[in-house]
């Protein structure tokens, strides 16, 4: 019970001397004011780095933590154009062959041997010969428009990072 006693008697006594301090005249409030005064950031040159080099403008801020979720964010819109790229690809391909009347089994044979077909689809390659022109065009232009889209979110993206590391 007196080692108990002991301790609040430290701490309360503690409390109060550091509460009586003028934080002026103390060299560790000194020191921390000159170092508030010397890491002022130009907005201007954190936005020039992160238009030039995304995320080097969270990095100048000092703001280590935004840079990896702007690189994931970059990351993950090249991996979602990349996907309907090559969606786009395949469907445009598959129209050409049926807008040259090009056999069935021909189109069967371009589905089941390209690889990135089984990403967009669970169809066999004689399901996808088998659908219309216009069930076709339909695929196409889904995955144009969502490429397009990607290339929208990028580029909002883009300037968000920046309008971030300006503000910042």
């Amino acid at each position: 019970m007196l080692k108990k006693g002991l301790l609040y008697f430290l701490i309360i006594t503690s409390s109060i001397s550091w509460a009586q301090l003028d934080p002026d005249s103390t060299k560790v409030s000194s020191i921390v004011k000159k170092k508030k005064e010397k890491t002022a950031k130009s907005p201007v040159k954190a936005a020039l780095l992160s238009a030039i080099l995304p995320g080097s403008g969270q990095i100048y801020n000092r703001k280590w933590w935004k840079a990896p979720i702007v690189w994931g964010g970059f990351i993950s819109a090249v991996v979602v154009h990349d996907f309907y790229y090559d969606k786009h690809k395949f469907y445009h391909q598959v129209l050409i062959y049926k807008d040259q009347d090009v056999a069935e089994a021909t189109i069967a044979t371009y589905a089941e041997d390209n690889k990135e077909g089984d990403r967009f689809t669970n169809r066999t390659g004689a399901q996808i010969a088998a659908l219309t022109q216009s069930e076709i065009q339909t695929f196409n232009d889904a995955a144009e428009k969502k490429k397009q889209q990607v290339y929208l979110m990028s580029t909002l993206f883009y300037i968000l990072q920046i309008v971030d590391a300006s503000v910042d």
